[in-house]
């Protein structure tokens, strides 16, 4: 560079140049005070940062669009295929799949795996009713997403996320790549950490769900955790001992959560054992086998679950008449109507009255009998009566 000055040519070259400019602000600024300087200084930080921050804008726009536009091409060509290479039964052939694919598997290794994850959990998501796809694993390795997940993270980009879809596809990875996370500081990245790993490992699945479950339950755990149990039964892997882990537990919460899902995958040991939890100590406890019982109308627990009737609060005497009524052993047209004259409670009378209602032929017989003691006006006879009219209102609303 050149500058006209009096007297010689001054040249200046690299560095020279940039010192030159600074220079000649310095000199311009001299005449001002610090807090004038100052200001300046801050303005044209401001100019520069913005300058950044919108260029960064343009970029991540960009790149925003850019994938979108990638994605939309990606999900048109083998959502379908892909669709259909899921539902079914058995693993298909190399042959079979790049048919249906349109393409063979050294094409597909071109594409963005992070694409096919999210097109894949997609997918996932509409077939959430179903436990166990056999291909799933098949289909996340031929498209790379197995090893996309390894390399997020080994190089620890987008870890919740990509653990989040390990647990939601069910797909098994490197159990190296997961031990890291085990014990991370972070509790949802940890948990989620621990979940994958059940799925990945068969050397001790549950070493941390004790643990885990003690700790305060996050409203995304028990559903996680629920499907899990389902997608290890349905692979025949060993499940765990729901009753022991339930007794050993200190959050009453996750204890009550594993004696639910006795009614799902326990075997009939752990079914039988349900009614030794109707008079447990905390009362969630007893609910939680109380639902268990309805769910599976358990006809072997019935006796104690009468027999518990009198030993409980108001609350649970109510949830004890619906499991009752959700067994329909026929056998306690008796239960519901000691139920209803032995108690102070009109709420606990009306769900006895109700239950009884519904319990069958001989059931409804004796509410019959029962709303035909009291006379036209009394409270009680008013009581029934109501109670029939909404039940008769709900079977027409049924037909209708």
């Amino acid at each position: 560079m050149f500058s006209q000055v009096d007297g010689p040519i001054a040249e200046f070259y690299g560095w020279e140049v940039i010192g030159y400019y600074i220079n000649n602000i310095q000199n311009y600024l001299a005449e001002y005070s610090w807090q004038v300087r100052t200001a300046y200084g801050l303005i044209v930080g401001c100019i520069f940062v913005m300058i950044i921050l919108f260029i960064l804008f343009v970029l991540m726009i960009r790149k925003t669009t850019k994938y979108k536009k990638g994605y939309h091409q990606l999900e048109e060509k083998f959502r379908e295929p892909l669709y259909q290479i899921m539902i079914l039964p058995e693993p298909p052939t190399v042959q079979e799949i790049e048919e249906l694919m349109g393409c063979n598997f050294n094409e597909l290794k071109q594409y963005d795996s992070s694409m096919f994850a999210q097109l894949i959990s997609s997918l996932r998501m509409e077939l959430c009713e179903v436990l166990y796809l056999p291909n799933m694993q098949y289909i996340c390795e031929i498209t790379g997403v197995k090893d996309y997940f390894e390399r997020c993270l080994t190089s620890r980009k987008k870890v919740f996320e990509v653990l989040q879809m390990v647990v939601n596809l069910n797909i098994r990875i490197n159990e190296g790549e997961l031990a890291i996370y085990l014990n991370h500081h972070n509790a949802n990245i940890r948990l989620m950490a621990r979940l994958a790993n059940i799925i990945c490992t068969e050397n001790e699945p549950y070493k941390y769900l004790e643990e885990d479950l003690n700790q305060r339950m996050l409203p995304w755990r028990p559903m996680l955790t629920h499907r899990l149990f389902g997608w290890l039964q349905e692979c025949g892997r060993p499940m765990p001992s729901f009753i022991v882990l339930a007794e050993s537990l200190e959050n009453e919460q996750a204890s009550a959560f594993l004696i639910e899902e006795v009614a799902y995958w326990g075997n009939d040991t752990e079914k039988d054992e349900l009614a030794k939890f109707f008079q447990a100590p905390r009362h969630i406890i007893r609910l939680a086998a109380m639902r268990a019982t309805a769910q599976l109308a358990r006809e072997a627990n019935e006796p104690a679950l009468v027999a518990s009737y009198d030993h409980q609060p108001e609350p649970i005497k109510r949830e004890v008449i619906k499991t009752v009524l959700a067994i329909h052993s026929g056998k306690q047209v008796d239960f519901f109507e000691r139920a209803y004259h032995s108690t102070s409670s009109k709420e606990t009378q009306e769900q006895a009255m109700s239950c009884l209602y519904m319990y069958g032929n001989e059931g409804r017989r004796r509410f019959e009998m029962i709303r035909s003691s009291y006379q036209l006006g009394d409270e009680n006879r008013t009581l029934l009566d109501q109670i029939d009219a909404a039940n008769l209102l709900k079977q027409m609303q049924q037909f209708s």
